[in-house]
């Protein structure tokens, strides 16, 4: 054989390799086809929460049974001057708002200046 009859069989060889179809890595079993047909979701946006306004401390939240505006304010009222802990720090409601269904109360800070005897925190 001379070097045009080696270079015809290589190129011949190299050919029938070419024509063997190729494998695929994934069986097209495993291929994910749902990612593309699923639809795209959308942000839901929420309500305007209803919050506390800064220095207030959400203190009730009504039922859905009282409805009365009349017995949401008697409530309201029930809690000024109430003195109540919160995170290891004694707080005195001062004033309370009613927003809904919910009661929020501004408070201050309060220190046991003797046993039972409750004095305001001094803002410096």
């Amino acid at each position: 054989m001379d070097q045009e009859e080696q270079s015809i069989c290589c190129r011949a060889e190299s050919m029938k390799q070419k024509e063997q179809p190729m494998t695929l890595a994934h069986s097209p079993r495993t291929v994910n086809t749902a990612g593309a047909a699923r639809k795209k979701k959308t942000a839901r946006r929420a309500a305007p929460s209803r919050r506390a306004k800064r220095g207030e401390i959400l203190l009730v939240t009504c039922g859905l049974a009282i409805q009365s505006q009349s017995v949401k304010e008697s409530i309201a009222d029930s809690l000024v001057m109430a003195v109540f802990e919160k995170d290891e720090r004694i707080l005195q409601v001062i004033s309370t708002r009613i927003d809904g269904q919910k009661i929020y109360g501004r408070c201050q800070e309060l220190y046991e200046a003797a046993p039972y005897m409750f004095m305001p925190v001094p803002r410096a």
